[in-house]
């Protein structure tokens, strides 16, 4: 008798059944844990009559009987009951191409994965026999992965867009700010910054020290506040030699502030004050508790008191005759990047509010632009003589389905990458809507700084809602959102 090993289980046949100890070989290698499941402590099985160990006499009936047994299992029929069953598989798929281990959710293996997968593929495209047969051989699975996808894809990006927007309805109940920060103008500017001289000659930290504590003077800012910048200066936790602006917070070792001092002195200034307010909300916090208690809670709060210093700065500089226009810039470049990069999720998550679960049909509306131009710019492409051009065939070559799906597919990976943070950036987009109005309120000038001062002394008992009573511009909030109502109305008459 001869034998054959998979793992720990052990296949004994004689030479009249080699090619059929082969094929078990790979039936079992396939489905290793199921027939471990079957076979306990004695992981003998014979091809041929025996008394040592379990004889199989039809191998192929003896192995359907096994899916039976594992589909009657109680623990997989409550997952086929579970309706979000091929969400959840997808997004095991997902995550073990991001961390290559199914067992990192849902506790599913290769094998049980591609089993769970293939009894739903083939209960909808098949037979038992065809859910048996591809077991065996365990081939097609791009198939079936494929089927998956086009199944889940959809409705397991709306379960993203519900987190989204539950997310910001807990920070911002009818998504008010939401809508009004989608139709903000990104370009306007309250600054008046004509014949303002650039000055990019090298200058001695002193006197970005001398500005701050004037700048700090002029806005009637805390006491305490230059007494925080001397204590930081002294000793060593404002670095004037990073490769980017930022607040570290208060890591070992690392400075609390970094400032890139290789530019305008208008601009490093305007980035010392930015991030020393930051420095300011995390004192007030700490101070109180040991940090904010999530992400959530900060996102749509985290860069208000900074841009409004910022703006405050932007004037303190224009009095002293500095050039504003690249702290301006950079602020507006920032947002439109922002914006740019949230649109086409920001669409979603306001037509999900509305209206509930996105389809594919729904999406792809969208875009419906796209087949519509089509033969209109072909058309003037010949008629111009580049009707051939590679680049511009491609362009005409794009299929709208083709389209859809890869953006979706783009926010589902990035979402399963960063989660909420997927939405970064809108914070900032947030801090111009917010001091937008502050400055429609009280003119852009340096205006009494106390208002602020006391949302960040309170940042951790904040919302959004509190800020504009504070500033006492929900009037001011209010007004805008009725003209953007009006333009939506527009916009869908249209």
């Amino acid at each position: 008798m001869r034998i054959i090993s998979v793992k720990d289980i052990i296949i004994k046949f004689n030479d009249d059944n080699e090619e059929l100890a082969k094929h078990v070989e790979v039936v079992i290698s396939n489905n290793y844990n199921m027939f471990c499941s079957v076979l306990n402590d004695n992981k003998n099985l014979s091809l041929v009559p025996t008394n040592e160990c379990l004889y199989v006499e039809d191998f192929d009936e003896f192995f359907k009987e096994i899916v039976v047994r594992k589909l009657s299992n109680k623990e997989m029929i409550e997952m086929f009951e579970d309706d979000e069953l091929l969400i959840n598989l997808y997004y095991s798929y997902l995550i073990k191409n991001n961390l290559g281990d199914f067992n990192s959710f849902f506790g599913l293996d290769d094998e049980l994965f591609y089993f769970v997968v293939g009894c739903k593929y083939y209960n909808e495209n098949g037979t038992f026999d065809d859910f048996v047969n591809f077991l065996m051989d365990r081939n097609d699975l791009d198939k079936l992965t494929k089927w998956l996808k086009c199944k889940a894809r959809f409705p397991l990006y709306n379960h993203f867009l519900l987190d989204l927007v539950t997310f910001f309805k807990n920070n911002d109940k009818d998504l008010l700010f939401f809508k009004n920060i989608k139709n903000m103008n990104l370009f306007e500017s309250n600054f008046d910054n004509k014949n303002k001289k650039r000055d990019h000659k090298l200058f001695d930290i002193s006197d970005i020290d001398n500005m701050f504590y004037e700048f700090l003077d002029s806005v009637k800012a805390p006491c305490s506040w230059k007494d925080i910048y001397k204590k930081f200066r002294l000793s060593g936790m404002i670095n004037f030699n990073s490769d980017k602006s930022r607040y570290v917070g208060t890591k070992d070792g690392e400075s609390r502030i970094n400032i890139s001092a290789d530019k305008d002195i208008g601009l490093v200034f305007s980035s010392l004050v930015h991030e020393f307010i930051h420095c300011m909300v995390d004192l007030s916090v700490t101070n109180k508790k040991d940090s904010l208690s999530s992400f959530s809670e900060y996102l749509f709060l985290s860069e208000i008191p900074s841009v409004f210093f910022e703006r405050r700065v932007i004037n303190f500089l224009k009095n002293k005759g500095y050039c504003i226009n690249d702290i301006i810039s950079i602020r507006i470049f920032d947002n439109y990047r922002i914006m740019k990069k949230l649109t086409s999720l920001f669409i979603d998550m306001d037509m999900f509010y509305e209206n509930g679960f996105i389809s594919f049909k729904q999406k792809a509306d969208g875009y419906l632009w796209i087949e519509d131009d089509k033969s209109e710019i072909f058309n003037l492409a010949e008629e111009i003589g580049i009707g051939d051009n590679k680049l511009l065939q491609s362009i005409l070559s794009l299929d709208v389905n083709v389209i859809v799906d890869r953006e979706c597919d783009k926010f589902i990976n990035k979402f399963i990458e960063d989660g909420l943070f997927i939405v970064d950036g809108y914070q900032y987009l947030v801090a111009t809507f917010m001091n937008d109005m502050i400055d429609a309120k009280y003119g852009s000038d340096n205006m009494d700084v106390s208002k602020m001062v006391y949302v960040i002394n309170n940042i951790d008992n904040m919302d959004l809602e509190k800020i504009l009573d504070i500033f006492d511009i929900r009037d001011v909030f209010l007004d805008i959102s009725r003209k953007n109502k009006v333009v939506s109305r527009v916009k869908k008459i249209n």
